[in-house]
């Protein structure tokens, strides 16, 4: 619907306009794993084991 056509829609006595912030989707959990494939798993065991090891439990490599 264009700007135009809600003015006229919301002129409706029967309409009521409301404003709100829009629902924004972040990522969903687990979404990057299913997606990437062996590669990305590789790249995130490399990037791991330059970690120092107490650093290392911050990367999921399932």
């Amino acid at each position: 619907m264009s700007i135009a056509d809600m003015q006229e829609y919301v002129k409706d006595p029967n309409i009521q306009q409301v404003l709100a912030a829009p629902k924004i989707i972040g990522e969903v959990s687990g979404s990057v794993g299913r997606k990437a494939g062996d590669g990305w798993k590789e790249v995130q065991q490399r990037i791991k084991s330059g970690l120092p090891p107490s650093l290392r439990g911050n990367i999921d490599t399932k």
